[in-house]
């Protein structure tokens, strides 16, 4: 190609070729054998170089040729390569619908604008400038998981190909770690949690290796374990990370590390809209944690049964009023979307925090209420609950009601969950 940023490359492909002209003087000798085809002429081309060994002399020939000029076949090799990569990164910007070159700097701080994935149609772009660890909260499908990639994607290519799917990206080099889309592994005999943890520790122990700062992703913190013990470790694990100079991208649904880990994470979420029925998800990067949860509206909207979904808002609304957790009582069916769990992890959760983290007592409550069927909170416990949350609930006819007052005096026919 006769382009001025390929003149370098020409040049030296000129060099080469004259460099190696003349092999192909006389080279027929040496590979005439393929093409023969019992002619005259090759009969007799066979008996000269049984005579002569013509073919052996050309040959021993080509090689000290090629032995001179070593280094110029392994640089022409190199060279070719070079130029067809760059080719494919040049064919890859130009799929794109915009682009940028990375920028490199000495400092601590991250800076992307307008990032988005590349898997997608059409993608959210979502812009970061950050110097501290990043934690993510959102409810279910909100992008969390998406926006981890589309960063770490975003890094693997600027110190590969000099190349990223945003507007501009500013960070330092990194070494880059992943404790993402894991699996338990059956033919080894771990299970998912024991997978995740020495996932993470791969990323923990890299902080002590010599290089470059360490920029990790990490997707649902220690999701294989239980709420009390997932926090407690995973806080201690983040706050490790951060405190050593990890770059760290975190998603999580535990809010309550956003707040056992404020020192150390900037806190950023995703929220969604419930419009008719439907989960609208704007895909777009929030400062702060998150405030809104979305897995029973998504078990009302799949279609699960009212009487599942309403027995879970019912019994939330009896502990919060009474400090009782009775799962032995009466199970109601009703006309209005709730969920019933009989031992909820965010209820478990819940209390943690309100019990300033003293997990014996979480334990105990839960052995109450896996051995009797209830347990109750009193004292400190119950008035911060009382205090935090309100709860009340209402029967079949009160949701009847409510909906046809509204009708009358708004004119607008609400559903038996927002009555």
């Amino acid at each position: 190609l006769n382009i001025d940023e390929l003149s370098e490359y020409n040049d030296f492909f000129d060099e080469t070729i004259h460099r190696f002209a003349g092999i192909m003087h006389g080279s027929f000798v040496v590979t005439s054998a393929k093409q023969n085809n019992g002619s005259i002429g090759d009969v007799i081309m066979e008996y000269v170089k049984m005579f002569t060994h013509i073919d052996l002399i050309k040959f021993n020939s080509i090689l000290k040729n090629f032995n001179r000029n070593y280094e110029h076949v392994t640089k022409m090799m190199d060279t070719l390569g070079y130029i067809e990569a760059m080719i494919s990164v040049a064919s890859f910007r130009h799929l794109l619908p915009y682009m940028c070159t990375p920028e490199f700097t000495d400092g601590s701080s991250m800076k992307i604008k307008d990032v988005y994935h590349l898997a997608l149609n059409s993608p959210v772009a979502n812009s970061l400038d950050e110097s501290k660890p990043v934690l993510i909260t959102g409810s279910n499908a909100s992008g969390k998981s998406t926006f981890l990639k589309s960063v770490a994607i975003n890094a693997l290519l600027a110190q590969t190909v000099n190349t990223c799917p945003a507007e501009e990206y500013s960070a330092p080099f990194y070494r880059i770690y992943s404790s993402m889309a894991l699996a338990d592994n059956i033919e080894a005999g771990e299970s998912y949690y024991i997978v995740e943890i020495k996932s993470l520790k791969r990323i923990v122990d890299a902080v002590w290796k010599p290089g470059a700062k360490v920029l990790c992703f990490i997707d649902e913190v220690l999701r294989g374990t239980n709420t009390v013990e997932r926090i407690a470790a995973s806080s201690e694990i983040l706050k490790n990370l951060a405190s050593n100079g990890v770059m760290c991208f975190a998603a999580t649904h535990d809010i309550e590390l956003t707040h056992i880990l404020e020192d150390y994470y900037s806190n950023y979420h995703f929220t969604e809209e419930v419009e008719d029925d439907n989960v609208v998800f704007s895909y777009v990067l929030q400062n702060g944690r998150a405030t809104s949860r979305n897995a029973i509206k998504l078990l009302k909207i799949i279609g699960y049964d009212n009487a599942i979904i309403d027995n879970s808002k019912r019994r939330a609304d009896d502990f919060i009023n009474t400090g009782v957790y009775n799962r032995n009582r009466r199970f109601y069916t009703t006309i209005s979307p709730s969920m019933d769990i009989l031992i909820s992890s965010n209820l478990e959760r819940m209390l943690y925090i309100l019990s300033n983290g003293n997990d014996a007592y979480v334990a105990e409550i839960q052995s109450n209420l896996v051995e009797n069927g209830k347990f109750e909170v009193s004292g400190d416990v119950l008035s911060k609950l009382q205090n935090t949350f309100y709860a009340a609930c209402c029967d079949d006819n009160g949701t009847l009601e409510t909906i046809k007052n509204t009708f009358n005096k708004y004119g607008y026919l609400c559903d038996t969950h927002t009555a």
